[in-house]
């Protein structure tokens, strides 16, 4: 289910989840969802407590799905429209 729209280019999902008395359960893809083309999938183990990794670019001719999943503790991620011709040209969100 979409919980935002950013830029009219990003949209943020919340995946389906369930919890009961054996544990929880989220689905990592759902084919209900439009225009969803994963092509890579990434793990990463960040033991450190603030730490950054890294800042990735896509343009609008090789648009990227991207998954963020926290087990444990907190995740930022930031969204930034950097289109020059864009009416929310440098405008920014962040998504905890």
């Amino acid at each position: 289910m979409v919980v935002k729209e950013l830029f009219g280019k990003v949209k943020i999902y919340r995946l389906h989840t369930r919890v009961d008395n054996r544990g929880s359960l989220a689905y990592a893809f759902d084919e209900s969802i439009d225009d969803f083309k994963a092509r890579e999938t990434r793990i990463y183990s960040m033991p450190k407590e603030g730490t950054f990794f890294g800042i990735h670019y896509r343009d609008e001719g090789g648009p990227m799905t991207k998954f963020v999943t926290v087990i444990k503790g907190r995740g930022l991620d930031y969204v930034i429209d950097l289109r020059k011709e864009s009416p929310t040209y440098l405008e920014w969100e962040s998504i905890e």
